[in-house]
């Protein structure tokens, strides 16, 4: 029995972005790639916010800049403003309500991330004379008093939380189009699923391991999501373990942060991916039932 016959093709997005996405069969790209302008506009910002952080950090380590360059350190967190005001738009989109119970715990559980780290940083060093963060130390060294830099930790804080935050607010509100895409694909193997997942749902498998043309490129709005939640998620783990590193919890080595920031994405990312899983079966043994019980 066909998706078609089972009536899984969803029309709840906007412009009905997947409605001629069908199991093995053509694309409608135009239709497909209705969000590709909010989100190279937020890809954008995040790639200028990024590099400029990049080649400020290169610079101060090669010795280019004044020996306390302290506007940049206060340049950079005002440019996660506009990133914010473009996932806002880009989640309006989704076109679903905000479900209350993940936004809440997913949101508590970043929050809680940045509080535990800067609770345990001011805790243990509250003069920040071990602070290893370089643009507060850019600051210190600068002469700015402490109070002052207080001021700039809490503001750069709120900043950065309430992106993540955002995002993953933004997140749910795209995840039912996300489920139904997979949904309408109808994977029938776990890599069938990975493959529909990231966006490739449309190719062959040559193309969506090894793309040769821009047409044959997953689509951009499923690996951003997939991107973006391993992101947030594993950044909040490697947080907590920070703060287990304040309280002598677990030692401070490169290596233990290198390894909890790994397998902290890389975590984030299969669960995403589990969760998608599950909903997305869920859904079409449902339709079956439905198809059935029509008959």
């Amino acid at each position: 029995m066909s998706n078609a016959q089972l009536s899984l093709t969803p029309d709840t997005s906007p412009s009905g972005a997947w409605r001629n996405l069908l199991p093995n069969g053509p694309v409608d790209l135009v239709a497909s790639r209705v969000f590709d302008r909010e989100l190279f506009s937020v890809l954008t910002w995040c790639c200028v916010l990024l590099v400029g952080l990049a080649a400020d950090i290169i610079c101060q380590f090669m010795g280019w800049l004044p020996e306390h360059a302290v506007v940049t350190a206060c340049i950079f967190p005002v440019m996660t403003i506009p990133v914010m005001v473009r996932i806002l738009k880009l989640g309006d989109r989704g076109g679903t309500p905000i479900p209350c119970r993940p936004a809440i715990w997913g949101s508590a559980f970043i929050i809680l991330a940045a509080m535990m780290d800067l609770g345990c940083t001011l805790m243990m060093s509250p003069m920040l004379e071990d602070e290893g963060n370089i643009y507060l130390r850019r600051l210190l060294d600068a002469g700015c008093a402490i109070e002052s830099v207080y001021v700039y930790i809490f503001i750069t804080q709120v900043l950065f939380v309430s992106m993540f935050v955002i995002v993953w607010v933004s997140f749910l509100q795209h995840y039912p189009l996300l489920v139904q895409s997979i949904v309408v694909s109808d994977p029938q193997t776990p890599v069938e699923f990975l493959k529909s997942a990231t966006g490739g749902a449309h190719l062959t498998w040559r193309q969506w391991i090894i793309p040769l043309r821009p047409s044959e490129v997953p689509l951009l709005y499923h690996c951003f999501w997939f991107a973006a939640v391993g992101v947030i998620f594993g950044i909040s783990i490697f947080r907590y373990y920070a703060a287990l590193e304040w309280l002598s919890i677990v030692p401070v080595s490169i290596e233990g942060r290198i390894m909890t920031a790994s397998l902290g994405i890389a975590g984030s990312l299969l669960s995403y991916l589990y969760i998608l899983h599950q909903e997305s079966r869920y859904q079409i043994r449902q339709a079956t039932i439905r198809a059935h019980s029509g008959q």
